[in-house]
């Protein structure tokens, strides 16, 4: 069965009840994150499916729906193999319908006449009767709840729908145990029966950091290494250079030397591969192992990073443009000739299994990114450079998905090489 396509923001609480229900029915969502603040639901095709311009919609067999408590409802009265989040019993379904309206017409719409003013009008504060109007609606929730869950003592759509407003309240104005007790125990409740709870609930996903880039560039993939060791989520669109996307007005405000990868963290553009993974690792790792805090160590790091854009990739762009961009049909000697002497600085500087020491990092996730491309398109020789032979094999063993990152992308710069010195000697 085709996943449904679900259109909607990380932090909604209406797009996580529809991402909540679609994960306990087990059916498979095609998440499509829509960017509110680029005005991305108040596209034609957007209002085509939603006149509302709300999230979330869902498109299920080419069908668009929209509001949560409508499509939640939708979806487990086609897919659910019970009834139990929906019961038949329409006294059953009033009672939860009417939680539903409360989550909307209480719970959310205080989130929204709260949160509006601050993200949308630049207001500099939260105003006391919005705050006092929060821990009203929970005291209504307190009063609502007479079993172990909003109807009833099983979880139903009451519940996952209301949870998702709940949750993000009690994150900005924690709850009084004194004042609303079975509040406090509820949540602690839902926590234990609702999947995933913590990652829907409670972590609220963090928005992609966009990355502009294109497939073949070493740099660029050195970015994704970085990201994907790390665990971080990139928003990837890759960019064509020969139509010059990357000198529009709107790029060259994100970065005036017109140069890829880029990436937007929040709202911070940020530019060169090799100040970009050493931003990501020392504000998102975990720990400091790809770029370890000992100064000595991070400047022999630098000193690779150096390596690899004042000759690796330097030594490839200079080979490469004269044949992409001026129509040169030929490989000049001299330029392959710099490129078997970038091995041997590379042969030299392998003391260890790694340029820096006995493990992975920064320099290794950058330098084996254009050697990558350099090896396909001209191979090492192993008499003259065991060491980076073997390293290189190393590194296939250690950084994830190397094949696809590394491999398949250089081969498919080498491919595009072979077809652009054919057809420049046409010309």
């Amino acid at each position: 069965m085709a996943p449904k396509v679900l259109y909607t923001t990380r932090i909604s609480p209406a797009g996580r009840a529809v991402e909540i229900t679609a994960k306990i029915l087990g059916l498979e969502l095609d998440i499509k994150f829509v960017d509110l603040a680029k005005r991305e639901h108040l596209t034609e095709e957007f209002l085509k499916m939603n006149p509302l311009h709300t999230i979330p919609v869902i498109i299920d067999e080419d069908v668009p729906l929209y509001d949560s408590h409508a499509i939640i409802i939708y979806l487990v009265s086609k897919y659910a193999k019970d009834d139990k989040l929906y019961p038949k019993d329409l006294v059953t379904q009033a009672r939860i319908n009417a939680m539903l309206h409360l989550e909307s017409g209480v719970l959310f719409s205080r989130i929204r006449g709260l949160l509006s003013p601050v993200v949308y009008l630049g207001c500099a504060e939260v105003p006391q009767d919005k705050v006092d109007g929060i821990y009203d609606a929970y005291d209504l929730v307190e009063g609502s709840l007479q079993s172990d869950f909003l109807v009833g003592n099983t979880l139903t759509l009451a519940d996952i729908s209301c949870c998702t407003s709940l949750s993000l309240l009690k994150t900005v104005f924690p709850v009084d145990a004194g004042k609303c007790p079975k509040l406090i125990a509820y949540l602690k409740r839902l926590e234990q029966v609702v999947p995933d709870y913590h990652e829907f609930n409670t972590s609220f996903k963090m928005a992609p950091i966009v990355l502009y880039t294109t497939r073949r560039t070493p740099a660029g993939r050195a970015v994704e290494i970085t990201a994907k060791m790390i665990g971080l989520e990139l928003d990837v669109k890759f960019m064509d250079l020969t139509k010059k996307e990357h000198m529009t007005e709107e790029f060259l405000k994100m970065n005036p030397l017109h140069t890829v990868p880029t990436i937007v963290d929040g709202d911070v553009p940020l530019y060169d591969s090799h100040a970009i993974i050493i931003y990501l690792v020392s504000k998102y790792a975990k720990d400091d192992k790809l770029y370890p805090k000992d100064l000595v160590t991070q400047a022999r790091i630098n000193a690779m990073l150096h390596l690899e854009s004042g000759v690796l990739f330097a030594r490839l762009r200079g080979l490469l443009e004269p044949i992409f961009y001026k129509g040169c049909a030929e490989l000049p000697q001299d330029k392959m000739d710099g490129i078997y002497n970038a091995y041997d600085l590379v042969e030299g500087s392998l003391q260890s299994d790694y340029l820096v020491g006995n493990s992975l990092t920064l320099a290794d996730i950058s330098c084996c990114t254009s050697l990558s491309s350099l090896h396909t398109l001209f191979p090492a020789d192993a008499g003259k450079c065991p060491k980076l032979i073997a390293y290189l094999k190393r590194l296939e063993q250690v950084i994830p998905d190397y094949n696809e990152f590394n491999t398949v992308r250089a081969e498919e710069a080498n491919t595009y090489l072979k077809l652009k010195l054919e057809e420049n000697k046409k010309k």
